[in-house]
């Protein structure tokens, strides 16, 4: 069969080629056929999240301006641009017709695991035996320290978190307050005067039991801070374990005042706006 003449698509030099060789475009060496797709068929564009450069084929650019430079700044992105109201999936959930048939493919197709499509997890040693886990990057972002099990977060914790080191470390307490602690005679006293005044009954939900089942004495003024009225009975307030849970969570565990109680008591039972 007699070979064709035709043009090279980039540089136009001509070649020659036998007939079921020649296509759409016919090129004379790798280089030009590179080339001629580098410069029609892909696109250089800047990352929507960190600006770098990336040439990329045109059948993979969005053209919506979100386009990634790589997997990791797609992630990032995702974790501040689809929050709330943005995620398209914001308010929406799957019927539970939808999740079986989810599952069913999956499972059909033995996605699971390492083979799921957004299965993506990461190398991470723990700090205190050395052992190799595998977490998700939102985990691997979240936190400093990374460790295999709970027993070894207590033992790095035992070592590392003690002393001036603690969050919690509070620097006006003495040497002796650290040491006893909340143990004391005073302190015990405080805690019966407190409850035997409100007859045993949380000031919140009306919770009434024996002493010491599920009844705090909460300070009003933080015990941390308000020296002089930490066994003052009018500092204190009888609360259920439940109901002193949830003002802490609200709050915080430093730094409480009696305005916040009050608030915290209006905000749970709107009629009860007296103070103690």
């Amino acid at each position: 069969m007699a070979k064709v003449k035709k043009p090279c698509a980039h540089c136009g030099k001509v070649v020659e080629r036998y007939p079921s060789q020649v296509l759409n475009t016919v090129f004379c060496s790798r280089e030009c056929r590179s080339e001629y797709f580098r410069k029609h068929h892909t696109v250089v564009f800047r990352c929507h999240y960190c600006g770098k450069e990336k040439r990329i084929r045109k059948a993979n650019f969005n053209r919506e301006g979100r386009s990634f430079c790589s997997r990791r700044c797609k992630d990032e992105w995702q974790c501040i641009g689809l929050r709330g109201p943005n995620n398209p999936f914001y308010n929406k959930t799957h019927s539970e017709e939808t999740k079986e048939q989810i599952s069913e493919t999956k499972k059909a197709a033995g996605l699971r695991g390492e083979r799921a499509h957004n299965y993506n997890r990461y190398p991470v040693p723990c700090e205190e035996c050395g052992t190799v886990t595998y977490k998700t990057y939102y985990l691997v972002k979240r936190s400093r320290h990374h460790f295999c099990s709970i027993a070894c977060n207590g033992k790095w914790k035992s070592k590392h978190n003690v002393g001036e080191n603690n969050p919690k470390w509070n620097p006006n307490l003495t040497d002796e307050e650290r040491e006893r602690g909340r143990k004391y005679p005073e302190y015990y006293a405080f805690i019966k005067e407190v409850m035997e005044r409100d007859n045993f009954t949380c000031d919140i939900c009306g919770f009434y039991s024996k002493w010491g089942d599920g009844l705090h004495a909460h300070h009003l003024n933080g015990y941390e801070w308000d020296e002089e009225n930490r066994t003052n009975p009018d500092n204190g307030i009888t609360l259920c374990k439940d109901c002193h849970t949830r003002f802490h969570k609200t709050y915080g565990y430093g730094g409480n005042t009696k305005e916040q109680y009050f608030e915290f008591r209006e905000s749970e039972y709107p009629e009860l706006r007296e103070s103690v």
